[in-house]
């Protein structure tokens, strides 16, 4: 590895990160950053449990396209830490996590994903290399307005972890409240991505999801024009 690119790795591991609060909302854009906090990457992620289905946090990993969301379904004491209280509540914490491999709201890159879908539909998931511990046990491929809506709001959440693939396909069918989109903005909601919910026994770390998100990255190089 050069060591330019070594040092800089290095940098990113070590470096506060910026935590976004995203609030989604069913009118254009959709979602708006309300707070922003600084973490380590060693810290436990951030797990608020107000129970406001409308927000999640996000972590950019190379803006605007890769990034990590998550949010808290059902859980414990706000902030709480403690290895007494989490491992009290072995089972309990459930966690929604997306891993963006690719995200945008421009309908040109669309075309960017159409080969991965082609090769889904014709290979499912043996078209991408997953390493068995991170890899997904479906894929959907479709037009939804985004996982996060289409699982933990829309869905049926029940004590029943999923590790899914998701991959958007643009339709006629309009997103949500599409009237509210100013006319010479042009807005699609193109992604690629992983999506897990599960318990979780110990708070995960900000630098565990991005290695994950990093190792989902890999599996996806070459697939995503």
């Amino acid at each position: 590895m050069p060591y330019e690119l070594a040092s800089i790795q290095a940098n990113e591991e070590t470096m506060p990160l910026k935590v976004y609060e995203i609030l989604h909302t069913n009118s254009f854009p959709y979602e708006q950053a309300v707070a922003v906090r600084v973490a380590e990457p060693g810290d436990p992620i951030t797990l608020d449990t107000d129970q406001d289905n409308k927000r999640m946090h996000r972590v950019y990993r190379r803006h605007p396209y890769q990034h990590i969301s998550w949010g808290l379904v059902e859980g414990f004491d706000q902030f709480n830490y403690a290895p007494e209280v989490v491992g009290g509540r072995d089972g309990e914490i459930w966690v929604q996590v997306e891993y963006v491999i690719f995200g945008s709201h421009h309908r040109p890159d669309d075309q960017r994903i159409k080969r991965l879908r082609k090769n889904l539909k014709k290979k499912g998931l043996a078209a991408i290399p997953f390493p068995a511990e991170i890899r997904p046990q479906a894929h959907h491929i479709g037009a939804y307005n985004d996982a996060f809506h289409s699982l933990r709001l829309e869905g049926d959440l029940l004590r029943s972890p999923y590790h899914i693939l998701f991959v958007s396909e643009i339709s006629d069918v309009p997103v949500i409240n599409d009237h509210t989109i100013p006319e010479d903005i042009d807005f699609a909601w193109v992604s690629a991505q992983v999506v897990t919910y599960r318990p979780y026994q110990t708070i995960p770390t900000y630098r565990e999801l991005i290695a994950t998100l990093d190792q989902y990255a890999g599996c996806f190089d070459g697939a995503i024009d």
